[in-house]
């Protein structure tokens, strides 16, 4: 990250964290995302219709691994790096 923003920034901080990921269904969750997440709805544009596929494939593997829930929704924890930095 410092590499990134360089001079730039005087100070930086660092810290992982966990959200949990809540939604009637895996699929729910992925079909929530690749509507209204512009990070994953970038992604799927550079795809062809296979790839699409297979990405959301790889995704919901993914949920259903990480999924804690019993009752057929989804509870899933994700771990992110939160960064704060602080310009010049």
């Amino acid at each position: 990250i410092r590499e990134l923003l360089g001079d730039a920034v005087r100070d930086l901080r660092l810290q992982k964290r966990k959200a949990v990921f809540r939604a009637t269904s895996a699929q729910a969750w992925l079909d929530f995302f690749k509507t209204w997440f512009g990070p994953m709805i970038a992604v799927l544009q550079t795809l062809d219709e296979s790839g699409r596929e297979r990405f959301a494939s790889d995704i919901l593997a993914e949920l259903e691994r990480a999924d804690r829930a019993d009752d057929g929704t989804l509870v899933a924890e994700a771990e992110y790096l939160e960064v704060i930095a602080i310009r010049r």
